[in-house]
C-alpha cells in the first residue's frame, strides 16, 4: 500500500512531468493494481489526478486485456474518460 502523497512524490511524478512537457493527445493505463484496484478502473488516479489535478485534456484507452469488468469497458466506450472506446485495437485505432 502506498498513501497517496507519497505515491504522488514518487512513483507519479515522472509521468506529471511528462504530461505537462509533452502534451499528448493520448496516453494508455497500466495493467498493475495500485493499493488493490486495477490502474485501468482507478476512478482517483485516472479521474482524479490526471484529469483534474493535471488537467489532462487528451484521451485514455486501454490495452484490450487490461479492462477487469464489463461496467469499466463501458465507461471508455463511453468516452467518459476523455476519449475513443477501447477494448481492442480495431476499436481504439480504427484499423
Amino acid at each position: 500500500m502506498i498513501d497517496p502523497a507519497t505515491h504522488r512524490e514518487s512513483d507519479l511524478l515522472a509521468f506529471q512531468i511528462a504530461i505537462e512537457r509533452a502534451q499528448p493527445g493520448a496516453v494508455m493505463s497500466a495493467y498493475n493494481e495500485i493499493n488493490g484496484v486495477y490502474a485501468s478502473g482507478n476512478n482517483e488516479l485516472l479521474k482524479g489526478v490526471l484529469k483534474t489535478a493535471w488537467q489532462y485534456r487528451g484521451w485514455v484507452t486501454t490495452d484490450w486485456g487490461a479492462v477487469h469488468s464489463s461496467a469499466l469497458m463501458r465507461t471508455y466506450k463511453a468516452g467518459h474518460l476523455g476519449g475513443e472506446a477501447s477494448g481492442s485495437c480495431e476499436s481504439a485505432w480504427g484499423f
